[in-house]
């Protein structure tokens, strides 16, 4: 037997030796997903599709599903039209790629949500940290469209922390357009959002009333370390707290660096929803406190007002969950 003889024999042992490997870790990945399903449904949760099929060799593993769908009751809803592929590759089996073909739609209450270009990454090393990518999304509450973004990130980790509840959350919008900014002087779409936030407090119940008054019983705060937006000719950068009061409502205390800030304000006395003089005190006290603190300028939420440098700017609505 030749030299090249012995060496064709070794590679087509490899061969078989690998497809054999792949093979059999291909059948664990699928029990893994299997696992992962009946887990959920030992959650309360009914998980329902139409086939699962596992391909991707040689250098990975893919477990396509068709049409899956996940609901809890009549509280909560999600599924995928068409496929979605869970796929790891062998160079980094802890992290698990989903992947879904069609639209994914999502229902809680009457919170609606459908996203093209879903991506979803999980971590079998890090199970309660989550990363989900989509490449537009629509938002609707009681049957009509109240937001929608080209791009949409959102980055959550539930893993606790120091023995509390706490989550961390990263988020990225671009050209977010809503319907509470469709007619602000600023313009009706904010060019990119970006937060970096903790959430403390347990968010659980089978409604959006009792989910926030949990949240707020067990004194729920949203510890905001980054948030940045860019809206029109106005850019901003800050941190800060947000919770809720007894009523429920918005409260908040944040810190932010702001460009093109006189112009925003301008906008709004031009816009006819600020008058000259507020307008005046609110530069006047921007200009004061920018001498004492840099570019640092307060703006608090509370009583159902946004002021900025303790002047009262704008009247939000009342929340009803």
């Amino acid at each position: 037997m030749t030299n090249k003889m012995k060496f064709t024999g070794v590679v087509v042992l490899l061969c078989i030796l690998y497809a054999g490997t792949w093979k059999f870790y291909s059948n664990k990945f699928e029990q893994h997903m299997e696992e992962q399903l009946v887990e959920i449904q030992a959650k309360g949760f009914d998980v329902s599709f139409d086939n699962m099929h596992i391909s991707g060799f040689p250098f990975g593993y893919n477990v396509k599903v068709k049409n899956l769908e996940i609901k809890r009751g009549n509280v909560f809803k999600t599924w995928i039209d068409g496929d979605i592929t869970f796929s790891a590759k062998l160079w980094k089996p802890q992290e698990i790629s989903s992947v879904a073909g069609g639209t994914h739609h999502l229902e809680f209450d009457d919170f609606k949500a459908e996203g093209k270009g879903f991506v979803v990454r999980s971590f079998t090393f890090d199970p309660m940290r989550f990363e989900f990518f989509y490449d537009y999304m629509v938002i609707t509450t009681a049957g009509k469209e109240f937001a929608k973004a080209k791009e949409l990130e959102i980055d959550i980790d539930l893993t606790p922390k120091d023995g509390t509840d706490t989550a961390s959350i990263r988020t990225r919008l671009e050209e977010f357009e809503a319907e509470f900014i469709k007619d602000s002087p600023l313009g009706p779409m904010i060019e990119h959002i970006i937060l970096n936030a903790s959430l403390k407090g347990k968010v659980e119940g089978d409604n959006n009333l009792d989910r926030v008054k949990n949240w707020y019983n067990n004194d729920g705060v949203l510890e905001v370390k980054e948030l940045a937006l860019k809206w029109g000719q106005t850019s901003a950068t800050g941190d800060g707290t947000f919770s809720l009061d007894e009523d429920l409502q918005p409260l908040g205390a944040f810190s932010a660096s702001f460009v093109g800030f006189d112009e925003a304000v301008d906008a709004y006395v031009k816009a006819g929803k600020l008058d000259k003089r507020k307008a005046g005190y609110i530069k006047s006290g921007i200009g004061l406190l920018q001498s004492v603190t840099g570019s640092k300028i307060s703006i608090t939420i509370q009583n159902k007002k946004l002021s900025i440098a303790s002047v009262p700017v704008v009247q939000m609505p009342e929340i009803t969950w």
